[in-house]
């Protein structure tokens, strides 16, 4: 579209542990999306719709990768 960007995730990861346990919500996604543009976040439950929304909406860290609202990382946010 060539559009301005207003969201980009890019090689987002998010890693939940508990004790020995290590599930790999999100791994390495990457996407833009661009003003006036319309995204469908779509999938089976449990494939990481919600965490990566709580991420692009800055609830919640990434493990990995980084997360830009407008040209600003959302990783460094207080």
């Amino acid at each position: 579209m060539g559009g301005v960007q207003v969201l980009a995730a890019d090689n987002l990861q998010k890693t939940y542990v508990s004790g020995d346990t290590r599930v790999a919500a999100l791994a390495g996604v990457s996407f833009t999306v661009e003003a006036g543009g319309f995204v469908a976040l779509m999938g089976p439950s449990g494939c990481g719709k919600s965490t990566l929304l709580h991420l692009c909406g800055a609830m919640d860290r990434a493990t990995g990768g980084q997360v830009t609202l407008n040209g600003r990382n959302l990783g460094t946010l207080g």
